[in-house]
């Protein structure tokens, strides 16, 4: 009976604390060439959306920000 009560506390504790999905609000494209590469865009197949990017100079990076998202899916690094 006290295990039972104490596994009981013991979740109601978890639950309340909870595990908070990942999330994401920006996205960084690198250019690692020794080129500038002109006109990059990402297009989001699910919504149509485009994000992009004019020119990004070599070894630098365009950072782009947007509302935060739960992450769902596979992430690529």
């Amino acid at each position: 009976m006290v295990t039972r009560f104490l596994l009981c506390i013991t979740c109601a504790a978890l639950a309340a604390c909870g595990v908070k999905p990942q999330t994401v609000n920006e996205l960084i494209i690198q250019n690692r060439t020794s080129e500038v590469v002109y006109e990059v865009k990402l297009k989001i197949p699910e919504t149509g959306k485009v994000v992009s990017c004019s020119s990004i100079l070599s070894g630098s990076e365009c950072s782009l920000g947007f509302p935060e998202r739960a992450l769902q899916g596979i992430w690529l690094t």
